[in-house]
């Protein structure tokens, strides 16, 4: 509740107090998608980027959950996009695997790495396929760079038509 919030704020509260699994109450506010208590904290200068125990930041766990105005404030405060999870997971990731178009588009547009992979070797699109989200899937397509083409390298035959051609133009 942001009236709780505030008041312990006012007392001088540390907003970057973790709990025993390293949880702190920007997280939780994040994750439930109190987006006046995450305001209040970040101007407390709660820090965005602490983990938890297993990796997690606010803007993972607000991605995770779709709460697209919670990770728009956090991306406001300069929130990590790329930080990763204990098992490599991203915000991109989160929002991505859950289906939440909204914290996606939001992620792309702050420049969030499309091309990290988690520890099983997944990307941002992987976890969307893997998650059925197609439409999602195709806006991130749009935000990474393809595949550059290996270098042409002319068969063979075509180089001993070069020399016997070269050959020729010396001869004559």
């Amino acid at each position: 509740h942001p009236s709780i919030v505030l008041v312990l704020l006012q007392h001088s509260a540390n907003p970057d107090l973790q709990s025993i699994y390293g949880d702190t109450a920007l997280m939780s506010a994040a994750q439930e998608g109190q987006e006046a208590c995450v305001q209040a904290l970040l101007r407390a200068k709660a820090n965005a980027d602490l983990q938890s125990n297993s990796g997690q930041t606010a803007l993972m766990y607000a991605a995770d959950e779709g709460h697209k105005a919670c990770v728009k404030a956090l991306l406001q405060a300069k929130a990590n996009l790329d930080l990763q999870s204990n098992n490599g997971g991203t915000g991109l990731m989160r929002a991505a695997s859950g289906g939440h178009e909204a914290c996606v588009k939001a992620l792309l547009r702050a420049k969030a790495n499309a091309e990290l992979i988690d520890k099983d070797g997944d990307t941002a699109l992987q976890w969307a396929e893997d998650n059925g989200h197609t439409a999602i899937a195709k806006l991130i397509r749009q935000h990474t760079a393809p595949p550059q083409p290996a270098a042409a390298v002319p068969p063979q035959a075509t180089q001993a038509e070069h020399a016997a051609q070269a050959a020729r133009a010396d001869a004559a």
